[in-house]
């Protein structure tokens, strides 16, 4: 008796293997032919400093020597991203800088689902509300069946669509 217990939780264990390995290669419903387009960059964040002069009631019983001359608080910067795909909003956010003062880079990294064929795509990236530091791009592009098509900055922090590593031409369009 005491043999066949391990032999039997040997069994069970390789049954168990086999049919996770066999459920594994199920094709399973819901996007397989889908495209992705996966936004991924980094941009270098900033954070504001915002002096005042201190007030009488924050300076109150402070020595002379320890009086502050400006109170400094820092704000990180916001960065708003807006991809608009076929006239509709497919992703809102808003993203902030991590560390201690709000300064370290952001990192963008998003995945949205496409239906193969074409679609009309419209990204604005917005710095701090600053129009002057707006990454934006409007074209067309076309997914296929399983593509993903990422969406990254080139060298110069512009806005680009690739394709197996390699540029696809993107006009750009202004609004």
């Amino acid at each position: 008796m005491s043999g066949a217990r391990p032999a039997l939780a040997g069994l069970l264990v390789i049954v168990a293997g086999v049919f996770t390995a066999g459920v594994s290669r199920i094709p399973w419903a819901g996007g397989n032919d889908q495209g992705r387009l996966r936004l991924s960059w980094r941009v270098v964040s900033s954070a504001a400093e915002v002096c005042r002069p201190p007030t009488e009631d924050e300076v109150a019983g402070l020595p002379a020597h320890m009086r502050p001359q400006r109170i400094c608080e820092t704000r990180a910067s916001a960065h708003d991203l807006e991809v608009r795909l076929d006239g509709g909003r497919a992703l809102s956010r808003t993203l902030e800088g991590s560390g201690a003062r709000g300064d370290s880079p952001i990192y963008v990294f998003e995945e949205i689902a496409l239906h193969p064929g074409p679609h009309d795509l419209h990204v604005i990236f917005t710095v701090d509300g600053d129009p002057s530091r707006t990454l934006e791009l409007d074209t067309a592009v076309v997914v296929q069946r399983r593509e993903t098509v990422l969406l990254t900055t080139d060298a110069a922090g512009v806005l680009v669509l690739r394709r197996d590593r390699s540029p696809t031409p993107a006009t750009a369009r202004t609004p």
